[in-house]
């Protein structure tokens, strides 16, 4: 289960960021409730995924959903963020369960940027039916990308040049709160053994 942790969270291309603007840079995070549809290619498909949807809801709530296939309706794992009630859950449909464990220090797995980064803007681009604008982005020993960001903080595009290749471009945005059982372990599923208290190790750029 643990293992699965590291994979969920992992697939994210940028480190995990602090929610406001970046000195010469983007916005680093969406600040209202917003859902974005990413296809996954090169390194970013961990166990098979192709397709990972973020769902962006308010006081921080965050969702992860990661799909085998662009044209799959179902996720093989979920990550569901609630800090207001204090829990993060690894959903498994696989293992028809799910596990917690407290948000604790844990940043959010839905934000793809910090202003520890270093941005030079690069021009304009459409993606998805939305203008984002380019970023370069430098990670020190951790890599370096470019970031497409919209004026209100949506990653549209990330890719990553090194120290491996991968990319996540949006292929559909939807403004909107979401419904809030998504936010709850889905009916049906049990409670798992809880995995090791600890911090997880931070995703990859």
């Amino acid at each position: 289960m643990r293992h699965l942790w590291q994979t969920l969270v992992g697939i994210t291309l940028l480190l995990p960021a602090l929610s406001a603007r970046a000195e010469d840079g983007p916005v680093l995070a969406p600040p209202h409730d917003v859902a974005v549809v990413y296809k996954l290619t090169g390194a970013s498909q961990q166990q098979g995924a192709t397709k990972l949807q973020v769902t962006y809801a308010d006081r921080g709530r965050v969702r992860l959903d990661f799909f085998r296939y662009v044209e799959a309706k179902y996720p093989f794992g979920s990550l569901i963020f609630d800090p207001p009630a204090d829990r993060v859950i690894t959903v498994v449909p696989e293992r028809q369960g799910y596990v917690e464990r407290d948000v604790g220090k844990l940043p959010s797995p839905g934000s793809f940027l910090n202003a520890k980064m270093n941005f030079t803007r690069q021009g304009k681009a459409m993606i998805a039916g939305m203008q984002c604008t380019d970023w370069h982005v430098f990670n020190g020993t951790a890599g370096e990308g470019t970031a497409c960001v919209t004026d209100d903080g949506v990653v549209l595009r990330a890719t990553r040049d090194k120290p491996v290749e991968g990319s996540m471009e949006a292929t559909a945005v939807q403004y909107g709160s979401p419904p809030p059982e998504i936010f709850a372990p889905p009916p049906g599923l049990k409670l798992l053994a809880p995995v090791q208290q600890g911090t997880p190790p931070r995703p990859p750029r």
